[in-house]
């Protein structure tokens, strides 16, 4: 139990990138489900991932604005039918955000790597 006591809360600057609060709003935002706009046996991306547009690669249904006023969440998805076959740049496919840019749009701070840099490593 000290030992347990001891292990820290967040662990980084970025509340939404804590796993907790990912698998939290997933779990919100499927739970609402229809009532919520998300309806079916789809497959749902939070837009946060794509770049400014989806990508031309993706074939996807309607945006579906979904938020949850008591918990302050609220997210753009949409419901993918099909990635088109296509032969992707070396890296990678274009159009897709890596963990450092999904951090900055998260937490609007164009210098978000200093800050978690900066955050307090556990000892």
């Amino acid at each position: 139990m000290r030992e347990a006591s001891q292990i820290r809360q967040s662990f980084d600057i970025i509340p939404q990138l804590q796993a907790n609060f990912a698998f939290s709003k997933a779990f919100v935002a499927e739970s609402i489900g229809t009532r919520g706009g998300l309806h079916g046996a789809k497959f749902f991306v939070d837009l946060t991932i794509f770049n400014a547009t989806i990508p031309s690669w993706v074939v996807a249904e309607k945006t579906v604005e979904w938020s949850d006023e008591r918990l302050h969440m609220s997210a753009s998805f949409v419901p993918i039918i099909e990635f088109s076959q296509c032969k992707h740049a070396s890296g990678g496919p274009l159009g897709i955000r890596d963990g450092l840019q999904i951090a900055q749009q998260l937490s609007q701070h164009p210098d978000v790597l200093a800050g978690l840099r900066a955050a307090q490593k556990p000892e």
